[in-house]
């Protein structure tokens, strides 16, 4: 298990996403921004529980992915195919 806070994973990166083993959401998330060459750092929910807690108080959003870029909360898989600059 990792202590890594929320303020040093955006410190460390611009985008970022916490992800949960076997999601497909999580999977067609990453799919979308492989696809567009963003670059984005993964972090399993269940190895990283500070920064999930951190990120879930913060941004109340509960699900998986759990996605940040350009330092920004986007939200999950769906706020993800609502930004026109992804699909």
């Amino acid at each position: 298990m990792e202590d890594l806070t929320l303020q040093q994973a955006l410190y460390q990166n611009d985008n970022f996403m916490i992800v949960r083993k076997g999601c497909p959401f999580c999977a067609e998330a990453s799919r979308m921004l492989h696809y567009k060459k963003i670059k984005i750092t993964e972090y399993d929910k269940d190895e990283y529980t500070k920064l999930k807690e951190e990120a879930q108080e913060k941004y109340k959003h509960r699900t998986f992915p759990l996605i940040v870029l350009d330092k920004q909360f986007v939200g999950g898989c769906s706020d993800l195919k609502k930004k026109s600059d992804i699909e």
